[in-house]
Order: C-alpha cells, then sequence, then structure tokens
C-alpha cells in the first residue's frame, strides 16, 4: 500500500494527536508492503528513513499558527490554512491520486482525502474552552472534510457516539482506532524510578500526578482548589507534580499554580516525553485526570496499566477508558474530586495484568491498513 501522512503532527510537544500519530508510525515504518510519504512543517518527505528520524527526534520550533495564538485572529488562522494546503497541492507527488490519504488530524491538507481521525468534538461541546478562531476554523472546514472523506477514524465508541449524534454521519462510516498504550507503561521498582524521581525532587510512592496540557478543558484549576482541600499533612505528604506543556486560555490557572507552588506542595514540572513519562507515572502514589471532555484520555489508560489508582470523570469517554478501574468523581465539583483524591491517595497499587479493557491490541497498524483498503 502507498501511504499519504500528516507528518506536522509530530512536532513537539507531542499531544494527544501527535501521540496518537506517532504510536501507530513504527509499525507502519516495518512493514515491508506499505510505503509512505508525507509533508511536515519543511515541506514533503518521500522515504521511511527521512519519516523515521523525524519521528526520533520531532521538530520543536514554534509553527507560525502557534506564534499566532495569543493573538487569536481568525483571518490569519484561515490564511495560514489555506496557503499552506496551496503550497502543498503544488509539490505534491505527481502520482499523488493512486495514494491513500490517511489524515491524523481533524482538516485534510490535501485535496479528496480518504480517512480523516476525529478524537474529540469539544469544540462544539464546549467551544469556550478553545481559541475563538479555533473553533470558527473547525466549524467552517469540518463538515466539509468529512463530506469529502470516505470513512471516518475516531478513538472511542464514545467519540463516535458524539459524531453520529452531531453530525447525522451514519455508524457505517466510522471505524474506532483507539490509542495505542506502549508495553513501557507498566509497574515499575523503586530503583527504577529514582534517578528520573531524584532529578525532579520527588519520592517513589510519595506524589499525586496529572498528565495534561494547561488548557481549560483538562480543569486543572478545580484539581489544584481540590487539592488544597486535602489536609495539610497529606500535602505534605503527597505533593502534586503537573506535567504537561502550557496551552491557551490558562492565564489564571498558570497565576494559581505560581502561587500554590510557593507552598513546595504544588510541583510543575512541564513538558516531558514519553520516554520518561513511564517512570514518573509509576513512581506516583496516585493519579488524576479530572477533565471536563475527552474524546479518548489516553493519560488515564497510561496511569491504570502503570498499576496507579486513578481518579477520572464520571461521564463520556473516560468512564468508558478506565472501565471498572478509576476512582470517578464530579469533575464540576471540588468537594467530590477532593474525595476522591483522598480515597486514591488511601487505595493499593492496581494489578495491571487486569488492564486488558484499556489496553490497545498490538495489531493497531493492521487495523488501519485493512480499513483504508476497504475505501
Amino acid at each position: 500500500m502507498r501511504l499519504l501522512l500528516n507528518l506536522s503532527l509530530l512536532s513537539a510537544p507531542l499531544t494527544g494527536i501527535g501521540q496518537y500519530t506517532a504510536r501507530l508510525l513504527p509499525h507502519l515504518l516495518d512493514d515491508s508492503r506499505v510505503s509512505l510519504c508525507g509533508f511536515g512543517r519543511m515541506g514533503w518527505v518521500f522515504s521511511k528513513e527521512q519519516i523515521r528520524a523525524l519521528l526520533e527526534a520531532p521538530s520543536s520550533a514554534p509553527t507560525l499558527i502557534k506564534s499566532l495564538r495569543p493573538y487569536d485572529l481568525c483571518a490569519l488562522r484561515f490564511a495560514y490554512f489555506e496557503l499552506r494546503k496551496m503550497w502543498l497541492s503544488l509539490h505534491k507527488p505527481r502520482d499523488y491520486e493512486t495514494w491513500h490519504y490517511w489524515e491524523g488530524g481533524f482538516l485534510p491538507m490535501l485535496a479528496r482525502p480518504k480517512l480523516i481521525t476525529i478524537h474529540d468534538l469539544s469544540h462544539v461541546r464546549y467551544p469556550e474552552f478553545h481559541p475563538r478562531a479555533r473553533v470558527q476554523l473547525l466549524r467552517h472546514y469540518l463538515p466539509s472534510a468529512m463530506a469529502q472523506s470516505r470513512a471516518i477514524l475516531t478513538v472511542s465508541d464514545f467519540s463516535k457516539s458524539e459524531i453520529i449524534e452531531i453530525f447525522k454521519i451514519p455508524s457505517e462510516r466510522i471505524h474506532v482506532l483507539p490509542p495505542s498504550i506502549l508495553p513501557s507503561f507498566c509497574p515499575k521498582s523503586e530503583q527504577e524510578c529514582a534517578p528520573l524521581l531524584q532529578a525532579h525532587n520527588l519520592n517513589y510512592n510519595g506524589y499525586l500526578l496529572s498528565v495534561a496540557t494547561l488548557e481549560p478543558r483538562k480543569n486543572l484549576e478545580r484539581l489544584l482548589d481540590a487539592y488544597t482541600l486535602l489536609s495539610p499533612a497529606t500535602q505534605k505528604a503527597y505533593p502534586l507534580a503537573l506535567i504537561g506543556a502550557s496551552g491557551w486560555l490558562n492565564h489564571a490557572l498558570s497565576a494559581k499554580i505560581m502561587q500554590l507552588a510557593q507552598t513546595g506542595n504544588v510541583r510543575l514540572l512541564g513538558y516531558i516525553d514519553s520516554t520518561q513519562l513511564p517512570f514518573l507515572y509509576a513512581g506516583a502514589r496516585a493519579f488524576a485526570y479530572p477533565s471536563v471532555y475527552e474524546g479518548y484520555g489516553m493519560p488515564i489508560a497510561e496511569a491504570l496499566c502503570c498499576g496507579i489508582p486513578s481518579v477520572v470523570a464520571d461521564c463520556g469517554a473516560m468512564r468508558q477508558t478506565a472501565g471498572k478501574h478509576a476512582i470517578v468523581a464530579d469533575v464540576f465539583s471540588v468537594a467530590s474530586i477532593a474525595k476522591a483524591l483522598q480515597r486514591a491517595l488511601e487505595s493499593p497499587r492496581l494489578d495491571n495484568r487486569d488492564m486488558e479493557s484499556v489496553v490497545f491490541p498490538k495489531d493497531a497498524a493492521q487495523r488501519l491498513l485493512k480499513i483504508l483498503e476497504s475505501l
């Protein structure tokens, strides 16, 4: 199969969409039956060797659209999107029409896509959690992108139901392909975790962890308020470690983090790559992910696979992802989150051998190729 990919999704720091793509790519690269090419920030990439190099060292230079984010100018976003599509079309492979095109994100950068991926519809359900210009861009382009695609890929049964309800897409056009959880996300000993924990001044089994981009949908302000309701002794014994890149609309959140960080009980670790992240999960006493809305909730699955008691939202995809394994909370209630945090901190570690319901099968790439072949 000859497959075209959007490689710009691999730009660091990798968030959920980038991780989803990055975890499928190695299997596609290793499959001798698959020819790959794609387009990234710097243009077209035509060999597996170049794609592998990009996967191993994602570009961390800021994109133009991210540089413009603080200004939230809709006209600039639309102009950037259209100019980039035009540039890519001018330089596309001569035999472009014979290739399968999988767009790992919402909006295809090339005409006539065969398959797009819709991870969630938070811009519809909670537009206030996104920059205004992004919401307008998605509202303008997403309906036509779905109409052009022969099928739609999504990450959970919950997201599939959302797509059907909101956009009236027939069920048979939508394929569910959850994110892949790397084998490195598993329980680890204190000795294995020690070097990285020491670097961050954390103790094994001695901190509460949250992994999320610093943006409104992740509900981190309520998490911080809930954490402060725990007893001073509990906070001292279990500092709250926040991992995640800075997102958008987070001025109040950043100010609250800075204020609480002065006590030493809240630690902002910033973005941590996927090679180090399993050790920080495995070393935690408990994990919290009280997001308001998710298409899947990859950090939930990662934490559970590491055997860590986890607090999640009592709704939607997060409840589906966690299954029976997590402690649920009303994420709009600070008191409910605090109660769940206390319960998680008092809970024993989980047996990750019982996590088949949250671990995606190893044949993810093969399932993707079968979907494309059927179109």
